[in-house]
C-alpha cells in the first residue's frame, strides 16, 4: 500500500505458470484513499467517503515452492508530499497467544512452528509486525510483519522483498534494469520479467 491509505484492490490481469515450477502474476492501477463518513457496521464490503485519487501502483509477484519474491513499483507524473511511504504487508499469523515477533533487517512472527516473515531485497529501509488483538476469529491474537520505504516515496523505482510463509525456500538474488528485473536462484534457475510501462494499457 501506499500511505497514508490502503490502496485499492486490483484484480491480477494475468497468471502464468513457467518452468521450473515457478509462477507469477502481476496487476497495476490507481490509488484511491477514502475519508471515511460511514458509521455503519463494518461488515468488509467497503465504507463510503469522499475519495481521493492517489498515484498507480504496480505489483507482481514470483512464486517457487514456498517463497514469494514481491515487486512493486508507484508511478505519478509529479510527486505529491501527502505520499508519506510505500508500506509492505506480509502474511498475518492469529492464535490464541500472543505471536513472538523480531524486526531489524527482516521482520517475522511466529505461531508454535508457523512463521511469517519479509526480507528487504531492494528500496525498504524500514521495518516492523503489526500487532493486534481480537481482529479475527481465527485467534485472540494476530501479528503482520511489514516493511516500508523511508523518505519520499521513490516514484518509478522498482521496490522488492521476500515473502515467506512457513519454512520457504532459498531466496533469489535480484537485478534490476530499468523495467526488467531477473532473479537468480542457487541452483541456477533464473527468471525474468518487465513490469508494465507508465502510461501503457491498465488492467481492466
Amino acid at each position: 500500500m501506499v500511505a497514508p491509505a490502503t490502496a485499492r484492490v486490483s484484480a491480477r490481469c494475468t497468471w502464468r505458470s513457467g518452468p521450473a515450477a515457478f509462477c507469477w502474476a502481476a496487476s497495476s492501477g490507481p490509488v484511491r484513499w477514502v475519508d471515511i463518513d460511514d458509521t455503519s457496521p463494518d461488515h468488509g464490503s467497503g465504507r463510503s467517503g469522499p475519495v481521493t485519487a492517489g498515484p498507480v501502483l504496480t505489483v507482481a509477484s514470483v512464486l517457487r515452492g514456498g517463497t514469494e519474491v514481491r515487486l512493486c513499483r508507484v508511478d505519478a507524473a509529479e510527486p505529491d508530499e501527502r505520499w508519506r511511504a510505500v508500506r509492505l504487508g506480509g502474511w498475518p499469523l492469529s492464535g490464541g497467544d500472543k505471536p513472538l515477533t523480531a524486526s531489524g533487517s527482516a521482520a517475522r512472527a511466529s505461531v508454535g512452528r508457523l512463521r511469517s516473515e519479509l526480507r528487504p531485497l531492494r528500496g525498504f529501509e524500514r521495518s516492523g509486525v503489526a500487532v493486534e488483538r481480537d481482529v479475527t476469529p481465527l485467534g485472540r491474537w494476530t501479528a503482520t510483519p511489514w516493511l516500508a520505504t523511508k523518505g519520499p516515496v521513490p516514484l518509478g523505482e522498482v521496490l522488492a522483498a521476500v515473502v515467506v510463509l512457513g519454512g520457504g525456500s532459498p531466496a533469489a538474488e535480484l537485478h534490476v534494469v530499468s523495467d526488467q528485473v531477473q532473479l537468480f536462484w542457487p541452483d541456477s534457475r533464473r527468471v525474468t520479467l518487465s513490469l508494465p510501462a507508465f502510461g501503457g494499457a491498465q488492467c481492466p
